[in-house]
C-alpha cells in the first residue's frame, strides 16, 4: 500500500507538471494571438492612411500621373501584341457590340470620362467585396498583376484589336496566357489601388484607344 501510495503521489506530481506546461503553452499561444492581432490592426491602420491620400488634391495629381504611366504601359503592350507572329484568333467580339454582359452586377459609381485618374477611361461599378467578376467575352489573359493606380489589374485580349480591363480586384482566378470562356469567373471585386470602397473598374480598348464601354454593353 505504501508503494502504491508513493506511485500515486508521483503520478499526481507528473500530471500537475504536465498541466503547468500546458498552461504555459496556452499563455504563449494567447500572447502570440494578441501579437498577430496587433500586427493586423497596425497593417489596417497603415492601409487606411495610404488610401486616405487619394482623397486630397495632391492625390489627384498622383492619379493623373498614374494614368499617364498606365497609358504608356498599355500602348507598349498593344504594340507587342501586334508584333506577335501568332496573334490571338478572332473571337468575333465586334459582332457582340451592344450585347456584351456586364462583368459584375452593381451600381455605376462613375461613367466613361467622369472618373478620376486611371478610372476615367471606363466605368466604375460598386459591388460587394469578393463578388465574382466575369469575363464579358472569350479571350486570352495577357496581364494579371498589380499596377500602380489600378491595384490588381487583369487584361483580356479578345483578338481583332479589342482588349478589356478589370481593375481593383481582390484576387485573380486565372493566370497570364490562359484562355477564358465567355462568362468565366476571372477574379473577385476588391478595393486595391487606393479605392475607398469595393468596386470594379471596367474598360474596353480598341486598337489601343479607350472607348465608351456603354456602347458595347447590354442595356440594364
Amino acid at each position: 500500500m505504501r508503494d502504491l501510495n508513493r506511485q500515486l503521489d508521483q503520478n499526481l506530481a507528473a500530471i500537475d507538471q504536465r498541466r503547468q506546461r500546458l498552461d504555459q503553452v496556452q499563455r504563449d499561444l494567447d500572447q502570440q494571438r494578441e501579437r498577430l492581432a496587433s500586427s493586423l490592426r497596425q497593417r489596417q491602420t497603415l492601409v487606411a492612411k495610404l488610401d486616405s491620400r487619394y482623397a486630397s488634391e495632391q492625390s489627384r495629381l498622383d492619379l493623373n500621373q498614374d494614368r499617364a504611366h498606365v497609358e504608356r504601359l498599355l500602348d507598349r503592350m498593344q504594340q507587342e501584341l501586334a508584333k506577335l507572329k501568332q496573334p490571338p484568333p478572332s473571337t468575333a467580339i465586334r459582332k457582340t457590340r451592344g450585347d456584351l454582359p456586364w462583368p459584375v452586377q452593381g451600381r455605376v459609381l462613375s461613367n466613361y470620362g467622369d472618373g478620376d485618374g486611371v478610372d476615367r477611361n471606363g466605368v466604375l461599378i460598386g459591388a460587394a467585396a469578393g463578388s465574382a467578376v466575369k469575363a464579358v467575352h472569350a479571350g486570352r489573359v495577357v496581364f494579371a498583376n498589380w499596377m500602380r493606380g489600378f491595384g490588381n489589374l487583369l487584361i483580356l485580349d479578345h483578338g481583332d484589336g479589342v482588349l478589356t480591363l478589370y481593375a481593383h480586384l481582390q484576387q485573380f482566378t486565372v493566370n497570364p496566357g490562359q484562355q477564358v470562356a465567355n462568362g468565366q469567373t476571372v477574379g473577385a471585386v476588391g478595393d486595391t489601388g487606393g479605392q475607398t470602397r469595393p468596386a470594379l473598374y471596367f474598360e474596353v480598348r480598341q486598337n489601343g484607344e479607350p472607348i465608351n464601354p456603354n456602347r458595347w454593353m447590354a442595356k440594364r
